[in-house]
């Protein structure tokens, strides 16, 4: 449930090239819908916190936490065969008030 997921780069002797924080809008736009699997999203990005189902969408939705300043929702709609969508950015209001 982390906000945080760094993705380390090796050369071919298994050194460090790189390593960079991939829970970022840059990142998440790399994200192609109709072609990005399931596999691709978890490479690239690590497992989701959570995998959801909503009444409006048939398939999963993987559900990414990340702060940006402020706590954040990436989610990524995935069909039957796994491939993505659609995908959508919302705040995680930690300490809202209960609404009734």
């Amino acid at each position: 449930m982390g906000q945080y997921a760094t993705m380390v780069d090796l050369d071919s002797a298994g050194r460090v090239v790189s390593a960079r924080q991939v829970l970022t809008p840059s990142e998440f736009a790399r994200i192609v819908d109709g072609q990005w699997t399931r596999a691709d999203v978890e490479r690239e990005f690590g497992p989701p916190a959570r995998v959801d189902r909503v009444y409006s969408w048939a398939g999963d939705v993987l559900t990414y936490r990340w702060n940006d300043g402020s706590d954040m929702f990436f989610f990524v709609y995935l069909d039957a065969r796994q491939v993505v969508q659609r995908t959508q950015q919302a705040m995680e209001f930690v300490n809202a008030p209960d609404r009734e």
